[in-house]
């Protein structure tokens, strides 16, 4: 009752915005009609028809056709004259003032005219809402006599052409000039002209009408304050969105809790292993240098100590563990909405577990035949196709916004450039740098071309160079989101305060002398802190700094050095810079060759150039977006009597679809919470154990799960084994994770087996929701597309207003929420009951038969290395047993081979297959 008392209540909520929206639409639309107005720069005027030159329609009726379309709404009206028998140029066209002389623009109302103010593909760019109200027409005009009015200028033609609309289709003569119909005084009939500014061509329309008094009068057009403010806002919107572009890389991929986590499992019985280190490879088991160990601190403490090609046993009570906490669950997150499932089951081929897609995703995709005696499976076929198109998906945006460019804008932009170059002027920068040099400029080709290098460099790098670049990236971006801007401004409040703090009131006159230093640092420091791009791209260049500078100290003076050092610590202390270096810290390269670190800065100086280029192409994507936005907006504002309705029906289907697909996430978030709860439960006193220690230092801890108290029938709970050329322990039975704040976790895989179970109140297969989901959204569309139609078929007919119309689409689209939620309200769902035995022993079947590899942290071990003593040893080419061997094969039964004693005569030791070999691949 209580979910249903929210949901209507935000639904009424959600009314009362979308009436609120719709109250501010036609405010603005009549504020942005009423206050566009024309400002007059200086006045213009016609000459008039030069001589006894006459024009006339070739179509009598086009005055008609015209004043039909602005009857019906037109406001904006394109008029493209054309002269019978002439073709070419005008005379003089290159040179005059006048950008077209023979296209002209017929407006309706400042509504009209406040479109011209806008990109001049504002129809494209508005999703054709725009595009309401506008029409284009062709107009073929005779010259009597035949070509009179082509032998003047650009100028004279454009003016003998304002005239010829002024009058409507007809050319005014001095005696009946009074008594000719002509366009009303709200009608305007506007021309576009260039002008030099500053060695920039100026593009502007001019726009003339008639007066009560049958005067031409003729002004410039420019925006009112209203049209200002809301291209600054269109302004400030696409620069806080390129400063702030780094926050649209999901946090998923550079956050800490999203990277490997290690976890620390305490084992019921102690596992023993054999370790060898070898001075050559095995080709009959897996090896692994020594180098593979650097960061198993422990570990690497206990092979330090072994001898060469000899095999020790070691016993091992706690494991330490590694997983991505992407296969983890807490108890308040479930990776079932639709797009995340989507992406789970095709670009990460998760598609191929199911039982009917098994055998062929894992099938070779050649059949028998198999190149450089290798298996193509299908799912990694299409998980790089997936991929790719993953890549394309990101790109797609520019994509888009070429197409846009060279469809819609190249012609138009190429003819500016033209008629500016014939001037001798070049195009003003309007905000758009696309527009500015077009996508095939150097600019952009550099772009291009560093993307191209930086996916070769990428192939070429070493792993272990591109695992240093990858934690300097995340690095670097953690930083950026995580700092606190608020101990900036802080700073920055309390820097700007030291004069007052230590003068009092006479800080007054000194203050400015302190302030011309202090705010540029200021405001460069709060850039840092508050603007991700500028944040992300200093620090990538502290970084190269800090990699460069061990190794091209040699390039600097010492003087030079201690010069900047002693700067640097001036600033800082007379700044206070302490109170926000204290959050900083660098990393360092450790143990790089010289090859890796030359590489090292190749890369990270590759990055600083792929950062500016994907910000350059990213400002341009947010630029053309957010003018698409914008001007949607305007045309769905201005149009809102057609466009209303298509708004309701918009707010209906993202409320249901979001509705029903919200279902199923509620449905398996509570039985997550329901696993975690339960799990944590039967597991308590060993999680309070952990909990109740109160360590500062508290590790995260794993542990073997169990309803109850008997440790298992397995033989070998957890075995070490090898996958993918990397240790792994695999551990039967599920692993309950818990982290340092005592979040319980358990794995996803174990989360959607357990949804299998045949059980009341599990939610079942994923899929299975989710098309049922699907099939419920669907019916709901089919049931709005109902109404709609109703609605456009009628409402027009009997005169129902737009805001009627809107008000019957959403109560007709409410309909089937009420239907649903009050008149046949389903029963609350079942939940898993507990104690239910039949639960019980299901879920104790599944707990039992999970196995799951996760992949080796750290070995510690219990007590120091034992040698094992061989079984077999070779003599002369002889194998033998250590039973059979003699004192000269062997030196003592009791101990093992001293190979420094005998090394003539035993060759080789041969023992049962070690768990870990180790090798050292220097000496290999």
């Amino acid at each position: 009752m209580t979910n249903m008392i929210k949901q209507v209540d935000a639904s009424y909520h959600c009314g009362i915005v979308l009436i609120f929206c719709v109250f501010i639409a036609q405010t603005t639309s009549k504020t942005l009609k009423q206050n566009t107005t024309i400002d007059l720069y200086e006045d213009y005027s016609f000459t008039g028809l030069p001589g006894s030159c006459l024009l006339t329609p070739v179509d009598q009726n086009i005055a008609y056709k015209v004043d039909k379309m602005a009857e019906d709404g037109a406001k904006v009206i394109y008029i493209y004259f054309k002269f019978q028998n002439f073709t070419g140029t005008l005379h003089e066209e290159k040179q005059s003032s006048v950008y077209r002389p023979l296209s002209w623009v017929w407006t309706v109302g400042r509504h009209g005219r406040s479109l011209l103010l806008l990109r001049p593909q504002y129809e494209v760019f508005s999703l054709t809402s725009l595009s309401l109200g506008t029409e284009r027409i062709e107009v073929s005009v005779k010259q009597i006599p035949l070509n009179c009015l082509t032998q003047y200028n650009a100028t004279v033609v454009s003016d003998a052409l304002g005239e010829f609309l002024l009058h409507k289709f007809k050319t005014p003569s001095t005696n009946t000039s009074a008594t000719m119909e002509t366009l009303k005084e709200t009608e305007h009939v506007c021309n576009l002209n260039i002008a030099p500014r500053n060695g920039k061509a100026i593009f502007y329309y001019v726009c003339c009408h008639k007066t009560l008094s049958g005067q031409t009068e003729c002004q410039e057009l420019k925006s009112d304050r209203y049209l200002t403010i809301l291209f600054i806002c269109i302004f400030l919107m696409n620069f806080f969105a390129v400063m702030f572009s780094p926050l649209v890389i999901p946090s998923k991929f550079y956050k800490k809790k999203f990277e490997t986590t290690s976890y620390e499992h305490e084992l019921n019985e102690p596992v023993t292993l054999t370790v060898r280190k070898s001075s050559t490879k095995s080709e009959e088991q897996h090896n692994f240098p020594i180098s593979y160990f650097d960061k198993m601190t422990e570990f690497k403490k206990t092979i330090e100590s072994l001898c060469t090609d000899v095999t020790y046993t070691v016993s091992v009570r706690k494991i330490d563990i590694v997983t991505e906490m992407a296969r983890l669950l807490p108890s308040n997150r479930v990776p079932v909405g639709l797009f995340e499932s989507l992406h789970s089951a095709l670009v990460n081929c998760e598609i191929r577990k199911k039982p009917s897609m098994k055998d062929c995703c894992e099938s070779n995709v050649f059949g028998p035949c198999k190149p450089c005696n290798r298996v193509f499976p299908w799912y990694k076929m299409l998980r790089t196709l997936m991929q790719l198109l993953m890549y394309i998906l990101i790109g797609k945006v520019w994509i888009v916004r070429l197409h846009f460019f060279f469809e819609y804008e190249e012609s138009e932009r190429k003819q500016r450039q033209d008629a500016a170059s014939q001037r001798n002027l070049g195009l003003t920068y309007t905000g758009n740098l696309t527009w500015y040099l077009t996508p095939i400029h150097t600019t952009f080709i550099v772009c291009y071309c560093i993307f191209v290098v930086d996916v070769l460099l990428f192939g070429i790098i070493s792993g272990q160079v591109k695992q240093t670049l990858q934690r300097v990236m995340r690095k670097c971006l953690r930083d950026m989101r995580e700092i606190s801007k608020r101990s900036a401004i802080g700073w920055s409040v309390q820097i700007l305060l030291q004069p007052f703090k230590h003068c009092g009131i006479f800080g007054i006159f000194f203050a400015w002398i302190y302030y011309i230093p202090a705010i540029p640092i200021v405001i460069l420091t709060v850039a840092f802190y508050c603007f991700p791009t500028i944040n992300v791209l200093v620090r990538l260049v502290i970084y190269f700094v800090a990699y460069f500078l061990p190794y091209g100290r040699n390039g600097l003076t010492e003087r030079c050095c201690l010069k900047s050092i002693q700067l640097w610590r001036y600033i800082h202390k007379v700044f206070r810079m302490d109170i926000l270096t204290s959050q900083e810290s660098i990393e360092r390269p450790e143990k790089l060759s010289v090859k890796n670190k030359i590489l090292q800065l190749i890369v990270i100086f590759a990055c600083l150039l792929t950062i500016s280029s994907f910000v350059l192409l990213a400002m341009e994507c947010i630029v053309f977006l957010v003018e698409i936005v914008m001007y949607t907006l305007i045309g769905v504002i201005i149009n809102s009597a057609y466009t209303l309705k298509y708004l309701s029906l918009v707010f209906l289907l993202g409320f249901y679809a979001r509705d029903c697909f919200t279902t199923v996430t509620v449905e398996y978030l509570a039985f997550n919470k329901f696993l975690n709860g339960y799990l944590v439960d039967k597991m308590r006193e060993k999680v309070e154990n952990i909990s109740m220690r109160g360590d500062v230092d508290q590790r995260n801890t794993a542990f073997q799960a169990s309803l109850n108290d008997t440790k298992g029938s397995d033989d070998q709970p957890v075995h070490l084994t090898v996958t993918n050329d990397k240790l792994k322990w695999k551990i039967n039975r599920l692993v309950l994770f818990l982290d340092k704040n005592d979040t319980p976790y358990i794995t996803s895989k174990f989360f959607f087996d357990t949804c299998y179970l045949d059980q009341a109140g599990v939610p079942g297969p994923l899929v299975a929701s989710l098309l049922r989901a699907m099939q419920r959204f669907i019916i709901i569309c089919v049931f709005l597309f109902f109404v709609v139609i109703v609605i456009l078929a009628f409402g027009d007919e009997y005169g129902i207003s737009a805001t009627n119309q809107m008000f019957a689409t959403l109560a007709g689209g409410f309909l089937p929420y009420i239907l649903r939620w009050v008149l046949f309200k389903q029963p609350e769902p079942v939940t898993v009951d507990p104690n239910n035995l039949s639960f019980k022993s299901k879920f104790q079947r599944k707990i039992e038969e999970y196995q799951q590899n996760w992949e080796v942290s750290d070995i510690r071990t219990n007590s120091y290395p034992t040698k094992l003593i061989p079984t077999k040893v070779v003599y002369d080419n002889c194998i033998k047993t250590i039973e059979d061997a003699t004192d000269d094969e062997i030196k003592s039964k009791d101990n093992d081979i001293m190979l420094e004693e005998i090394k003539p005569i035993i060759k080789e030791e041969f023992t049962d297959k070690v768990d870990i070999l180790i090798y050292d691949e220097f000496v290999v």
